[in-house]
């Protein structure tokens, strides 16, 4: 049997995620415009919260605006999956039955 051997991927570090706080997205304390995400399993850092993937690039810039690529899915064994095998900081994995997270209006302008 013959086929291509693939090298790992390297785990993912601390530095591409923004994190938000459970507190916050369970209690906002400011005004909308707000993102409403219900019944998902969330990726979330022991100190800082609720992760979202936004890369820091060769220039040292995010590649996105606002928090980034929410760290969530409604199925638990795929959430956990790729917490366990991407990651390289310590991690949870919560249910959240409703987090409310800040919309960034300037994305959905044309």
């Amino acid at each position: 049997m013959s086929g291509t051997v693939t090298e790992p991927q390297p785990l993912l570090e601390e530095r591409h995620f923004r994190f938000l706080s459970l507190d916050e997205a369970v209690n906002p304390s400011r005004e909308g415009p707000f993102l409403h995400y219900t019944n998902k399993w969330w990726t979330v850092h022991p100190e800082k919260g609720l992760a979202f993937y936004n890369p820091v690039g060769r220039n040292g810039r995010r590649r996105r605006e606002g928090l980034g690529s929410p760290q969530c899915n409604s199925d638990r064994r795929c959430a956990d999956m790729v917490r366990e095998k991407a990651l390289a900081w310590p991690s949870a994995l919560v249910f959240i039955s409703s987090a409310w997270l800040p919309a960034y209006p300037v994305r959905y302008q044309s």
